[in-house]
């Protein structure tokens, strides 16, 4: 299995994986791990896909042997409002509290 930029490259937004998988008969999965790299500026979505490839490094045939991973970038701020539009303060208040 390995990495393949998309719009997300490496090692910018994540850390290339490239490892060999040998699975048994009685073995239905195998669960692989990609780092991703979080910086605080915003940014669009962003993607990479992981491959299963053979030893040669070419991706076997069919369409599950490829899998697009999307990066969700949440460094977006937030929305700041106020409570109500309008607001009273009478005059000998100190403080107003908005």
């Amino acid at each position: 299995m390995r990495t393949v930029d998309g719009t997300a490259c490496h090692p910018s937004k994540y850390k290339m994986m490239e490892e060999m998988v040998t699975l048994s008969k009685t073995q239905l999965e195998h669960t692989c791990k990609v780092e991703i790299v979080d910086d605080p500026e915003y940014h669009e979505d962003l993607e990479f896909y992981v491959e299963i490839c053979t030893e040669q490094g070419a991706r076997l045939s069919g369409d599950d042997t490829q899998t697009k991973i999307t990066i969700k970038d949440e460094d977006e701020p937030g929305t700041i409002c106020f409570d109500s539009r309008k607001m009273s303060v009478r005059k000998m208040d100190k403080f107003a509290y908005i």
